[in-house]
């Protein structure tokens, strides 16, 4: 009787543990899909209101990863969420994601099945103003270092204008030379998802850094729009360095 007694309370003991250890990894592994989605759109509302700045295409490969709501919220529901309601709305300069569900217990615990959770991502919905404390002052006039960055990866500074990662120099070839070759930097090359070159192509184009060939060089996955702003200014942003030219 003792014995059963003991392994009953430490099986609701357990369970007591795990719920609120699952709603927490449910909802990390929610926030940082939000997130991933508002950098996305963060970078497509750029490019609408700076369009001059940009290579006609250069955000296309955004376009085609870009997830809906829908499939947004399938990608990490799972049977615990209920009622589950995913809502991407922007207002003025912001970008708002929200998520509200009930987090269903394993039983009822003082008269509720379930526990309701709310998720909420912000961002501004585009970048490119010079805040006000960045404004250089009559004291401040010396030479500050500039660095590079890549609308496609705007996490990641560049020291060199001329890195691999934003310097596309073109190479050609035969598609059946160059697929399946291992590439400079691990992998190898395949067919780009975008312009899906055919294999039996007599001419395909690549860079050296890269892993993918292209049908043509104008293909929207090989243009990058590159910006300059100062090293103090990219470190603040929290972005990291290249790990090519960064070092």
């Amino acid at each position: 009787m003792e014995a059963a007694l003991s392994m009953t309370l430490f099986l609701l003991c357990g369970f007591l543990l795990m719920t609120p250890l699952l709603i927490l990894s449910r909802n990390l592994r929610g926030s940082v899909l939000m997130e991933e989605k508002l950098r996305k759109l963060s970078i497509l509302k750029y490019g609408e209101r700076f369009p001059s700045l940009l290579r006609p295409g250069s955000l296309s490969p955004l376009l085609l990863d870009l997830p809906e709501d829908e499939e947004l919220l399938s990608s990490f529901s799972d049977r615990g969420m209920k009622e589950a309601v995913l809502r991407t709305e922007s207002e003025g300069d912001m970008i708002r994601c929200s998520l509200r569900y009930d987090a269903a217990l394993p039983f009822p615990f003082l008269l509720q099945r379930s526990i309701p959770q709310e998720l909420i991502a912000g961002r501004r919905a585009f970048v490119g103003a010079d805040p006000a404390r960045w404004k250089k002052t009559a004291g401040n006039e010396a030479e500050e270092s500039l660095v590079y960055i890549s609308v496609l990866r705007p996490d990641v500074y560049h020291l060199s204008r001329d890195c691999s990662y934003i310097s596309n120099a073109f190479l050609s070839c035969p598609a059946r030379q160059i697929d399946g070759r291992p590439a400079r930097y691990g992998g190898r090359f395949s067919p780009c998802r975008s312009c899906r070159p055919s294999p039996d192509s007599p001419l395909v184009y690549y860079t050296e850094a890269g892993r993918r060939y292209h049908s043509s060089p104008d293909c929207p996955a090989m243009q990058s729009y590159v910006s300059t702003t100062t090293l103090e200014r990219a470190i603040a942003a929290g972005r990291h360095p290249c790990i090519r030219c960064g070092r």
